[in-house]
């Protein structure tokens, strides 16, 4: 299982994280992504995925409400 990391529209938000970085999967490194985008005021939604190429959790990140551009 693995973590992925993806931006809805801008990448530049201070995080220590690059769009579609992969991590293997742990709760604490969730945890510490989900933190890290929460402690800046950012938005997080978390979607499991599993398909042929990528099982695990998206951690789609944005500053606002996740909204059409």
């Amino acid at each position: 299982m693995k973590i992925q990391v993806a931006y809805w529209y801008n990448s530049n938000l201070g995080l220590p994280y690059q769009h579609l970085e992969t991590f293997e999967h742990s709760i604490e490194k969730r945890n510490e992504i989900i933190n890290a985008c929460l402690d800046k005021g950012l938005s997080v939604m978390v979607r499991p995925i599993n398909t042929d190429d990528f099982t695990g959790e998206l951690i789609w990140i944005d500053k606002g409400r996740f909204g059409q551009r």
